[in-house]
């Protein structure tokens, strides 16, 4: 545990010295000043950079807004920006088979960018998205939480552009 931070494990490997800790099997890495949790089978985690790696079944789950969400994929990187700054903020990258949850989105696609700093949610690779009974889809969909609303559009050089405003959410 380090500032908010916990990384647990069926068997953990630590390295004060050099800063960096590896979890396997059923590991947990929780961030409860950013509200952010990977979960897995295999975890990396650097403390002097405040990156992460989660692999083998990796769920990265984000519950700093008024709803959770939930990231899967067979790869998930955490990357920490400005630490030890007023300006800092995180990026979930997730790589192959994404699926993404939360109660008024789900989407699949190949590959996606999150950003902390203004939640914003890029799909790449035949991306599509649900929102209530509307679909979006394209090369790739850009989406912004700005609660209680979601934002989204299209990018495709073969279809023309597209955008939706998702409705208020129910709480």
């Amino acid at each position: 545990t380090n500032e908010g931070k916990s990384l647990t494990g069926d068997s953990l490997f630590y390295d004060r010295n050099k800063g960096y800790g590896e979890a396997f099997r059923h590991i947990e890495f929780i961030d409860t000043i950013n509200k952010n949790m990977l979960t897995g089978n295999y975890c990396y985690y650097n403390q002097l950079t405040s990156y992460a790696i989660a692999t083998d079944r990796a769920v990265a789950t984000d519950f700093s807004q008024g709803d959770s969400l939930f990231i899967h994929a067979d790869t998930l990187q955490l990357f920490t920006y400005f630490l030890n700054t007023d300006s800092v903020y995180r990026e979930a990258r997730a790589f192959h088979k994404v699926r993404v949850y939360r109660t008024d989105i789900q989407a699949v696609c190949d590959s996606l960018v999150f950003s902390s700093k203004d939640s914003c949610l890029t799909m790449y690779q035949d991306p599509i998205l649900w929102n209530g009974k509307q679909q979006l889809l394209g090369e790739k969909v850009i989406s912004w939480f700005l609660y209680p609303f979601l934002i989204s559009f299209s990018v495709s050089t073969y279809l023309p552009f597209n955008e939706s405003l998702g409705e208020e959410e129910i709480e």
